[in-house]
């Protein structure tokens, strides 16, 4: 099953007209299927919007603080786990995609933050250890990081806190259903 949509590729002109943009034949603007609510009122486009909102602001942090971007952060910070030791593991845990596991990792062993080494159950895989420099950058931004979430937090009176991470775990699983 391909995630491409389909295209109507018989519509669209073979290459665009010399001299200027590509126009429908009639020259009339394309309107698109009307929608029930306004885009600033899909519930996905405001939760995308606010978490690149929050991602912007807690990539500034790190990039002042220590230099290193959210995806490296994310990464270095799922190395102290114990037992995430590969990027197998990382994926399973975080849901992030392995493509920017392995380039984070790749920046953070540059960076000498961390070291990978031929693991030793499995030849293919390698296994992460944060280096004395990674523990110690870890360490000095954690209370930084633990701030900002605290002010975040501190946004919502209890209730609001346990009933957003409730509808939170509701979306989570309606983000599973895939029969519209």
């Amino acid at each position: 099953m391909s995630c491409i949509p389909a295209i109507p590729w018989a519509n669209i002109p073979a290459a665009r007209p010399k001299g200027g943009p590509m126009q429908p034949k009639d020259s009339e603007p394309v309107s698109a299927t009307p929608l029930r609510r306004p885009l600033q009122d899909f519930l996905t486009f405001r939760i995308a919007n606010l978490a690149n909102a929050l991602n912007t602001q807690a990539g500034d942090i790190l990039r002042r603080g220590c230099g290193i971007s959210l995806n490296d952060w994310r990464v270095l910070s799922l190395a102290t786990v114990p037992g995430l030791r590969t990027t197998r593991d990382m994926v399973a845990a975080s849901g992030m995609d392995s493509a920017i596991i392995s380039r984070a990792l790749q920046r953070l062993e540059e960076a000498g933050l961390i070291l990978t080494v031929r693991g030793t159950k499995d030849r293919r895989e390698r296994e992460i250890h944060l280096t004395a420099k990674g523990r110690a950058l870890h360490a000095d931004m954690v209370p930084t990081m633990q701030n900002r979430q605290d002010a975040l937090i501190a946004l919502l009176d209890e209730g609001e806190q346990r009933m957003v991470f409730t509808i939170l775990d509701k979306l989570s699983e309606g983000a599973k259903r895939r029969d519209f």
